[in-house]
């Protein structure tokens, strides 16, 4: 989808804005228990040795299984774009020429500093020139053009209704704290507005503002901040795909503020008059003009003046770049801010990451891997064709729908064969700064996005960059993939074993297909509609256990926090399928399998070392924290008691009564 370039865009210009955690004394590492076992603490015995000596990178929250192999990826692929800029290497991929004139522009640190803040001023100027709310409102469509912080967001999101269509839609904007619950919370709180406040005050400085100016700016900022908290959702919110799916028509849009017409500005902008709309939080706007108004618009201004200060810092000089990391820095327990020449190749990779994947596939990735993984998930989706032909708590009419949402389901394996055609508009001009650039590349792709709004998606469309060790469910084209970096070791590689294979990336496969069937999945037809296909009566009995999952990990403790059941419940479903369906599969295939080497696989994968920050941060995160969704879910699973003889008493035991799963 061509929504997705634009999505990588935005993050670019305002990654600024992320704010994370509470912090705790920097430098802890979460702890070790040495004296772990099999039937104490699964999880800690077997990556014991591990977690001893690993050590985290000076500029990284955390080190894991994955970080380690992207690592080998990162170290290639930069000695690449090196090369291919210098001309000692070369590459017919469609669009290097484009990434390369990036990736000299965003090396070119010198430029940079020679620029200073020249290259921001003007853009700066024109918001701290904003008169009146009414001024703004006549500014909005070029601000929503160029991804401005407004006090909403408006853009093309896809029709969840019809998942080839597009549809406008329309959402509050994001809190300073990471989540509206952690404002309830007045010690954590403060604790990170304080921060908030050294790092805007420092750039603020940096960027020539009077001290009393910049602390008046970056207050009236909070106190804006302080205004959309009662109406923004929580994470645990966001993560109900339902909840965000609110069709309005223009006469509602209308009646959400007299000032301004949401509707008549989404209209302008797509070229039509339009009558659909998708309101992600309707709570938000039904509230709007009691936060957005005449009187807070000084607020309002410096929330937005603040915002834009902070996310274009990175793009300046070297002193402003560090100064801007300061924050998200503490807030993860990470010593040292990357360099900038890894922030320049990060920051490469990302937006050229559909140039790069198709080059990563055809430079790194053999057929071998993509035969013998299609193969695993050939087999791993007939192990759930069997199973949910055996069902014993849906009706037949059910269960026939199920089977034909699953044969549906396609997959990808590796990389995509060509780099997207929004190619084209990821050209740079040589003569304009850093800065100017991304704006112009924001622009370009945003305004494309709305002249597109009539076109077809194309469901078929590579959406993951294939050097990035990830995989996917997506339930807009119910299909999963898999890119080529994550189909290596520990996941996947010709020298493990069968077992092995099967505890990582077989499960992870197996994964990938329950997410069709989670609680967010399941709401989804077999073309990637959200279209309700069960009966009344089987989803509620899938709901009830759906909520043993929730119950079962809610409120667990681990790094001075706990689990969110309902907003990990998807990923917990997902695990505890993706393990029991690819232990079948192994099974089936070999009937003597060593499964101490399925379950230490699975336990391995899963192996992090983090700070204190970062773990507590990942507690807001849809998955489960790693210990966890190993421990957790091998309590649930009957063979696990068998391969270790965990007994009553032990640590790792969990009552039969106790132990759930939904398929």
């Amino acid at each position: 989808m061509k929504t997705r370039k634009i999505a990588k865009l935005m993050a670019l210009l305002v990654s600024s804005g992320a704010l994370l955690l509470t912090a705790c004394q920097s430098g802890q590492t979460t702890s070790v228990d040495k004296n772990a076992t099999v039937s104490s603490n699964f999880y800690q015995a077997i990556n014991k040795e591990w977690l001893e000596k690993a050590e985290i990178p000076s500029d990284m929250p955390a080190t894991d299984a994955f970080s380690e192999v992207q690592e080998s990826i990162d170290d290639a692929l930069k000695s690449d774009l090196a090369q291919l800029a210098s001309g000692k290497k070369s590459s017919d991929v469609e669009g290097v020429p484009e990434m390369l004139q990036f990736y000299q522009l965003v090396n070119d640190f010198d430029r940079r500093e020679k620029e200073g803040l020249e290259p921001v001023k003007a853009y700066i100027d024109q918001l701290k020139n904003l008169k009146s709310l009414e001024d703004l409102v006549n500014k909005a469509p070029d601000m929503v053009l160029q991804n401005t912080t407004l006090p909403f967001a408006l853009g093309v999101g896809q029709n969840l209704e019809d998942t080839s269509s597009r549809i406008i839609e329309l959402s509050s904007p994001s809190t300073i704290l990471p989540d509206v619950s952690y404002y309830d919370d007045k010690e954590t709180k403060e604790q990170i507005l304080e921060l908030y406040k050294s790092t805007s005050l420092k750039v603020l400085s940096l960027m020539g503002y009077k001290e009393k100016e910049a602390e008046k700016m970056i207050d009236q900022a909070i106190a804006f901040d302080a205004l959309l908290v009662p109406y923004v959702p929580s994470s645990e919110e966001l993560a109900d795909i339902e909840s965000q799916h609110n069709i309005r028509t223009a006469a509602d849009l209308k009646a959400y503020s007299k000032t301004i017409d949401f509707a008549s500005l989404a209209n302008g902008l797509v070229g039509q008059e339009l009558d659909r709309f998708n309101v992600g939080t309707p709570a938000y706007f039904e509230h709007f003009d009691e936060i957005v108004n005449e009187d807070n618009f000084e607020l309002l201004k410096s929330w937005i003046v603040v915002n834009e200060l902070l996310s274009s810092a990175s793009y300046l000089t070297e002193e402003l770049r560090l100064a801007s990391a300061e924050y998200s820095l503490t807030l993860n327990g990470i010593k040292e801010a990357p360099s900038k020449e890894e922030a320049a190749y990060q920051m490469t990779m990302r937006l050229y990451s559909d140039v790069m994947s198709v080059y990563y596939g055809q430079n790194y990735f053999g057929n071998e891997a993509k035969e013998d993984v299609t193969s695993m998930i050939e087999n791993i989706i007939e192990i759930y064709r069997e199973r949910l032909s055996k069902n014993d708590w849906l009706s037949k009419e059910t269960v026939e729908k199920a089977i034909e949402k699953l044969n549906a389901m396609t997959y990808y394996v590796g990389y995509p064969e060509d780099v997207s055609e929004e190619i084209h508009l990821m050209t740079v001009d040589e003569s304009k700064s850093l800065f100017e650039n991304l704006m112009a590349l924001t622009k370009r792709s945003i305004q494309e996005s709305f002249k597109d709004f009539s076109e077809p998606i194309d469901k078929t469309e590579w959406f993951a960059e294939s050097f990035v060790i990830n995989a996917f469910y997506d339930p807009t084209s119910n299909s999963i993939v898999f890119p080529a970096a994550i189909l290596q070791a520990p996941m996947y590689s010709k020298d493990q074993t069968m077992e092995e294979n099967m505890g990582g990336i077989g499960a992870v496969i197996g994964h990938e297909i329950t997410h069709a069937f989670d609680d967010n999945g399941a709401l989804f037809d077999k073309e990637g509609n959200l279209n309700n296909w069960w009966t009344k009566k089987d989803f509620a009995a899938f709901e009830e256990k759906t909520q043993a999952v929730i119950d079962q990990w809610d409120g667990i403790e681990i790094y001075g926090g706990k689990v969110n059941g309902a907003l990990t419940v998807g990923e917990n479903i997902a695990d505890a399928g993706g393990l029991s369906a690819s232990l079948e599969a192994l099974q089936t295939a070999k009937s003597d399998a060593d499964l101490t080497k399925f379950f230490e696989s699975w336990a391995k994968v899963w192996r992090i070392k983090a700070t204190e920050e970062y773990s507590r941060l990942l507690l807001l995160d849809t998955h489960a924290p790693n210990e966890l969704r190993v421990n957790v879910q091998l309590k649930n699973m009957d063979a696990f008691y068998e391969t270790y003889d965990i007994k009553e008493g032990d640590n790792m035991y969990l009552p039969p009564k106790d132990r759930v799963s939904v398929w």
